[in-house]
């Protein structure tokens, strides 16, 4: 094969390289490195160097015959018997590896508790999730009735009634609420006047009529005066409740009202709460009936703020509040205050035994 002239300048280069080598190696050119001098005599004997081709036995351990336990082992390993023996009794039970009854069984234990623990830690959180959701409601009720609590201060007025004695005025309501109601389904266009206004209204006639009586004789002005209508100057003076005493007392620091001013107040609301839009609610706390139950029935006034008349019934109505004049009709008058109600303090109970404490 002719070579390129690159390709012979290299060749020549390794075989210079080589010899160079080979010098360095002390050997003679040609020469197999590592080949035995065949020019050496033979100077042992051939009995000795036949001798000395055969290697000695001499202080070497004789091998050690496996056969037969090998054949022992591979005896015991087809048997069942050995490292294998406890394999293979659960193939030859189970008909493989973890598939005896008892392992199925277990298998189905296991499986059946998981599912029971994932139901049980669902139904902690659907509680879990009702009871936040119900403190968040109740919460945001309680918001509410505090809001309203401020807005009934400004319009809203609370009478307490009682249910005994002759001068009791939830009889008259009671009947008023009946005839009204009949009147309702009988002629059901015809009836423009809300029921609210209508029992206000019999309770300021009953009201005007007992007092334009109070001053007619002796007898009756002395009962008025025993029972704090009329003070001893023949006044209506406001009262205040004495918590050492337990009873009722004039209040010093408020000036009294003549009774005359008394009857043409009264006087001037008859017509006032029978406009549209001045009285907005008049009801009892709990359902008026002939034989109410408990000795006193709160009963609910809210006037409007959107006419002159409705402000003017306000006024009116603000300055009959502690006033004896209500005793006459066996009841107290007073604003609505800033609180919350019965129903909402029930409900702020309940919210703090479910959570912490909320104002």
């Amino acid at each position: 094969m002719e070579l390129s002239a690159e390709n012979q300048a290299e060749l020549v280069s390794a075989r210079e390289q080589a010899i160079l080598l080979q010098g360095l190696m002390g050997a003679r050119p040609g020469a197999v490195l590592g080949a035995v001098n065949t020019s050496a005599p033979m100077t042992a004997a051939p009995s000795d160097a036949a001798a000395s081709s055969v290697p000695s036995t001499e202080g070497t351990p004789t091998p050690m015959d496996t056969q037969a336990r090998e054949g022992k082992r591979g005896n015991d390993w087809d048997s069942g018997k050995g490292a294998d023996k406890y394999r293979r009794s659960a193939q030859v039970k189970g008909g493989g590896y973890g598939s005896g009854w008892g392992n199925k069984r277990q298998n189905e234990w296991w499986k059946k508790a998981k599912n029971d623990f994932d139901e049980e830690n669902k139904r902690e959180k659907e509680v879990e999730e009702i009871r936040n959701l119900c403190v968040s409601l109740s919460r945001l009720v309680l918001r509410h009735d505090d809001q309203q609590a401020i807005d009934r201060t400004e319009k809203g007025f609370i009478l307490f009634c009682q249910t005994n004695g002759m001068l009791s005025v939830i009889p008259d309501m009671v009947r008023c609420i009946e005839a009204w109601t009949k009147m309702k389904e009988d002629n059901p266009t015809g009836l423009t006047l809300p029921r609210r206004a209508a029992t206000l209204k019999q309770l300021l006639d009953l009201w005007f009529i007992r007092l334009e009586v109070v001053a007619e004789t002796e007898e009756s002005l002395s009962q008025a005066k025993n029972m704090l209508i009329l003070n001893q100057a023949g006044q209506v003076p406001y009262l205040q409740y004495n918590r050492q005493t337990e009873q009722l007392e004039i209040k010093p620091d408020r000036e009294p009202m003549e009774l005359k001013t008394v009857l043409e107040t009264i006087k001037e609301l008859q017509d006032l709460v029978l406009l549209p839009n001045t009285t907005l609610r008049f009801h009892a706390a709990r359902k008026l009936t002939s034989q109410p139950k408990g000795d006193i029935v709160p009963m609910m006034l809210e006037i409007g703020v959107r006419t002159r008349e409705a402000d003017r019934a306000w006024e009116l109505l603000a300055r009959l509040c502690h006033s004896g004049a209500c005793r006459a009709v066996a009841m107290s008058l007073r604003q609505e205050r800033v609180g919350r109600s019965a129903l909402a303090k029930q409900v702020q109970q309940m919210v703090e035994g479910l959570s912490e404490p909320y104002s």
